[in-house]
């Protein structure tokens, strides 16, 4: 084998670097208020091109209400929680939509939907509201649904799990309860069931029903939380560790923020609004994480389409799931004496 020097065109270098070019892509569950049915959309954007496009579920799962979604890394699928209807429960899909499967584990109102891929599980949160608080609590499962485990079975009554999100490295779970007003912390590095005792409170605002959560660790190492509460037209934030309070970082919103995304790899969070009043706002705010101040966000994507519609939930998928090598026959006439391994520029090699 030897190697054969070559001389690439810079026209030819940029063709290459197009074919393996991509960007992450921002997926929303879209709630369109057609009574007497909610109907529900899983829908995505390019976070370049900004164009959207519906994923092509079954009309069974486009009538099951949704207030969580996130991504499963290991299988490349999509999860999300059903709150009521069919099919209801945990659901999966892959990235285009395609291949639903229900998982096999008992139907609750789960209201937040997290996955540790690296530990082989999917949380969520049930909140017990349609079942007079059967199954209420925080489950674990392994990401094929087998051995569903209420990881919190004796929660006290004014206990109700709302929101959720992971610190991965640190094998933390935080959880929002709405009732009492409380976001709790859990680590979950063991399988077991706990004890309510487990759970270590801390955040509490006293008449306020904290909603959504979402994890941020910042350059510096510093860790966050961002929350929406129910009523509340901003978000706010809140410095795990800090023994402080927290804090708005926007301004006075339009409507209410309804549900979070954080995009830590590019320092961008992501905002969705929930009509109030009839006052729809059918569009998602995009910041910069890089001076955590979210009064003037740069980005808006309008997401209304052919009705009104609104955010319940979103998660960032990031770019690296969406590359495809060009065929390697395009090049094959300038390539000769010998091949392009990968079409990758930057491990391109030639052999012969």
């Amino acid at each position: 084998m030897r190697l054969v020097r070559i001389a690439l065109l810079p026209s030819l270098i940029a063709a290459l670097g197009a074919g393996c070019q991509s960007t992450s892509k921002l997926y929303w569950v879209a709630e369109l208020p057609i009574p007497p049915d909610e109907k529900v959309l899983i829908k995505r954007a390019d976070l370049e091109t900004r164009e959207i496009e519906s994923l092509p579920l079954d009309r069974e799962v486009t009538l099951n209400a949704a207030y969580s979604l996130d991504f499963d890394r290991r299988n490349e699928r999509l999860i999300w929680g059903g709150i009521y209807g069919k099919p209801g429960g945990l659901n999966s899909c892959d990235l285009d939509g395609e291949n639903h499967r229900r998982l096999p584990v008992p139907h609750t109102y789960m209201h937040g939907t997290a996955v540790d891929a690296g530990q082989n599980a999917i949380f969520w949160t049930a909140e017990g509201h349609y079942s007079r608080g059967k199954n209420r609590g925080v489950w674990r499962c392994e990401l094929d649904g087998r051995n569903p485990t209420n990881l919190l079975p004796n929660a006290p009554a004014n206990i109700t799990p709302r929101g959720l999100t992971l610190d991965r490295r640190g094998k933390n779970l935080f959880f929002a309860s709405g009732k009492d007003g409380s976001v709790y912390r859990l680590n979950y590095s063991g399988n077991k069931t706990s004890d309510f005792g487990s759970a270590t409170r801390i955040l509490h605002l006293p008449g306020s029903a904290p909603r959504d959560l979402a994890f941020y660790k910042s350059p510096r190492g510093k860790r966050y939380l961002f929350l929406t509460i129910s009523g509340h037209y901003k978000i706010y934030l809140f410095e795990l560790g800090s023994g402080g309070s927290i804090e708005p970082i926007t301004g006075q919103l339009r409507t209410f923020p309804h549900c979070i995304a954080i995009d830590q790899k590019a320092e961008h969070i992501y905002w969705g609004h929930r009509p109030h009043d009839g006052d729809f706002y059918p569009v998602i705010h995009r910041a910069s994480l890089s001076s955590l101040d979210l009064r003037s966000p740069g980005w808006v994507l309008e997401t209304e389409d052919f009705l009104r519609s609104h955010a319940t939930a979103m998660v960032v998928v990031p770019d690296r799931f969406f590359r495809r090598k060009r065929p390697e026959s395009i090049f094959l006439n300038q390539l000769k004496p010998g091949r392009f391994d990968d079409l990758c520029p930057e491990q391109a090699r030639i052999t012969k």
